[in-house]
């Protein structure tokens, strides 16, 4: 496993791309035996290369293997399996019947066909680097679609593992690596793709936007934000403490999913939160001056991010209750607890992105709602601790994000066959499961109009008569409320019905063209 990356040519990116343009024309990638044996591959490079894996993720960010196979071999292998049993009982890619058809084209019978986009670009990010880059590969390679992938840079040694090991399991003539920094990825947004997905931060995603837009290409943008967690008064503190110190502190708060900040109800729930967080940091990783010492804590990516942390930490009018040791050589930064923090605290101007949290005090949960709509409108997760069902209600009711985990943390996004995805600042799109099957195919409507037909679509051509418009008019959707009436469920209509009624629609066409002519 080579220390430095190897970037790839920027002068060979163009040939790159147009050579996999060519194997999707040549419909190689598309065929679901040749999907299902590519995701089998897939499986076995993951499942091969568990020792070599976690040493790379040990180099780039000093990855515990627990947290390397929860959240990357592990996660990979169960969305990978999850696809080769989607195509294997064709649920994935069956037609759908399109239902609610108007009475006059119910025999034409549409339906929608799964069909790959195309060629696409999937640039990963740092802090997950194999789980960010394969899981979304996992539902392009499934949808039929030919792929590059681009590793982050930031986590070197992980990209050069993908560059080295993928050739050897996956068909080159349909995915490639493509590894480098901004020069590289200059070049591939240059390409002409027919999607592309990126995860990592709002700037470069507002970057790759606006490259995509030049040739109308749709994207997936998966981001981050400042996620909230709510912690009320009727909470189980003690619960609540040790699944937001696991979903915070994890992969040393390197996750677009941690724990942002916690707005605490009242200051006894604060004080409380602070003495559990206190007992669950030490049963995790030790007395807090001592965690530097363990292996069962990671690192900050660089040193331009650990001097960003700490610059913010050091800069907070807060106060430290648990934490702070920060060796930037290392790239270590303790599990941090701060208090007394306000909504202009340089802990609350932009997403952390480390092992430090502030914990805000508010009054109620109303003005927690108040709070997080606010300042941090659209985050990519919300958490809310609470066993009043009541509060729950209202919180899901009155704030947006991407997901939501009530009484826990990360767990609405570690489900494989539910989408995941932000909304507004934390994103567009969503992948996962069957979402990212979907997410990676278009929807091909597909009609068929039988030549018996003709009678009622005879009315549609030239000359425009008035006994035509009078036809039209009649087989128009007709309004089953009036105004003023209360609203009401639809009642469903017997298949037979609407085939008696084309039927007696046909009849009368006749009578009325007959009594015309």
């Amino acid at each position: 496993m080579a220390a430095a990356l190897t970037h790839t040519p920027v002068e060979d990116i163009p040939t790159i791309v147009s050579d996999l343009h060519q194997s999707f024309h040549g419909q190689k990638s598309q065929s679901i035996k040749f999907r299902i044996q590519q995701l089998r591959q897939l499986y076995f490079f993951v499942h091969e290369n568990h020792e070599a894996i976690v040493k790379a993720l040990k180099a780039d960010l000093a990855k515990p293997e627990f947290e390397t196979y929860l959240t990357e071999i592990g996660f990979v292998e169960e969305d990978v399996l999850g696809a080769i049993a989607g195509l294997e009982s064709g649920r994935w890619q069956k037609d759908k019947k399109v239902p609610g058809i108007k009475l006059a084209m119910k025999a034409a019978a549409p339906w929608i066909k799964k069909t790959p986009m195309g060629v696409v670009l999937i640039i990963g990010a740092w802090n997950y680097p194999l789980q960010l880059v394969l899981c979304p590969f996992v539902g392009a390679l499934a949808a039929g679609n030919c792929v590059v992938l681009k590793p982050s840079e930031l986590s070197p040694h992980t990209a050069q593992l993908l560059a080295e090991l993928f050739p050897k399991y996956m068909d080159q003539s349909c995915y490639r690596i493509v590894n480098g920094a901004i020069p590289e990825t200059t070049k591939l947004l240059d390409e002409n793709w027919d999607k592309i997905m990126y995860t990592g931060n709002s700037k470069v995603a507002r970057i790759i936007a606006a490259a995509a837009a030049k040739n109308l290409t749709p994207t997936i943008l998966e981001l981050g934000g400042k996620n909230p967690t709510i912690v009320t008064n009727t909470a189980n503190i003690p619960l609540a403490a040790t699944r937001i110190a696991w979903g915070k502190f994890m992969n040393c708060g390197q996750t677009c999913l941690a724990p942002d900040y916690v707005l605490a109800e009242s200051k006894q729930v604060e004080d409380e939160l602070v003495a559990e967080f206190r007992k669950s940091l030490e049963k995790f990783y030790g007395e807090d001056d001592k965690i530097a010492e363990i292996e069962n804590y990671g690192r900050i990516v660089n040193d331009v991010h650990c001097k960003r942390i700490a610059k913010a930490l050091q800069e907070s009018k807060g106060t430290i209750a648990f934490g702070g040791h920060v060796k930037i050589e290392e790239r270590f930064i303790a599990p941090t607890i701060v208090t007394g923090v306000t909504h202009d605290d340089t802990l609350m101007s932009d997403e952390i992105f480390g092992p430090v949290l502030p914990i805000v005090t508010v009054n109620s949960v109303d003005e927690a709602v108040q709070f997080v709509n606010k300042y941090t409108d659209t985050p990519l997760a919300l958490y809310i601790f609470s066993d009043d069902k009541k509060e729950v209600d209202k919180v899901l009711s009155q704030t947006r994000s991407g997901g939501v985990t009530v009484n826990d943390t990360i767990q609405h996004a570690a489900i494989t066959n539910v989408p995941f995805g932000g909304v507004g600042e934390s994103g567009m799109g969503a992948y996962r499961g069957q979402t990212s099957f979907d997410a990676f195919s278009h929807d091909r409507v597909i009609a068929k109009t039988p030549g018996w037909m003709e009678k009622i679509m005879a009315v549609r051509y030239p000359p425009y008569l008035p006994w035509k418009f009078k036809a039209i008019a009649a087989m128009a959707p007709k309004a089953w409320f009036k105004p003023g009436d209360t609203v009401r469920k639809r009642g469903k209509v017997s298949k037979w019905v609407l085939f008696a009624a084309i039927g007696l629609i046909a009849v009368w066409v006749g009578r009325i063209r007959g009594v015309a002519a």
